[in-house]
């Protein structure tokens, strides 16, 4: 096999991988969500929300994703680097397919989390079970809480709305500003 058939044969693994993961999360996320708290408040969680909510989730996102991206330019870059696999997997991805993978992470997590855990052990145990779940981040401290701090954020807007759409917004163009940043940067780098 020629290096550009393994290349692209392990690129399509890669992005077989990444839509299964979610695949697997939302089968987990309905079914508990489904199972412990029924139909109709599944339903509910859909409710399309108002404009102010809508205006929220923007501005969280802009502003959680701006944060990040000022810490990546004051902080040591080991602080802030996560081992290379963002940048690797988002390097493989076009932009359609970020937007969509945003997308479908920001549902399936945020219906796993916010809608299957936090109405039974609340929004601060969530988002320890989240953040302990993101273990690549253990051992960088700043990473490490600002999943904590992004998830504890999620976790209130999906309290003060009541539905899903607001934190899977927010979650999604969290996800969206910071790989397409960072998509951006590794584009200019290539450049140079």
């Amino acid at each position: 096999m020629s290096l550009d058939n393994q290349q692209g044969s392990d690129r399509r693994m890669i992005r077989l991988n990444l839509y299964l993961t979610q695949v697997i999360i939302l089968a987990v996320a309905l079914s508990l969500s489904l199972s412990l708290h029924g139909l109709a408040q599944n339903a509910a969680y859909f409710q399309i929300p108002s404009f102010s909510q809508i205006v929220w989730a923007v501005l969280i996102a802009i502003a959680v994703a701006s944060c990040s991206m000022m810490l990546e330019r004051l902080l040591p870059e080991n602080w802030m680097d996560d081992g290379g696999i963002n940048k690797f997997v988002f390097s493989l991805l076009s932009r359609k397919e970020i937007v969509l993978l945003c997308f479908l992470v920001g549902l399936c997590e945020e219906w796993l989390f916010r809608g299957g855990l936090q109405p039974l052990i609340g929004n601060g145990w969530t988002s320890t079970v989240f953040t302990l779940l993101h273990i690549r981040y253990i051992k960088k401290p700043v990473l490490f809480i600002g999943v904590f701090a992004i998830s504890y954020v999620l976790g209130m807007l999906f309290d003060a709305t009541g539905g899903l759409i607001v934190p899977v917004a927010a979650h999604a163009l969290i996800d969206l500003i910071q790989a397409l940043y960072l998509k951006q940067r590794m584009e200019k780098e290539r450049m140079t």
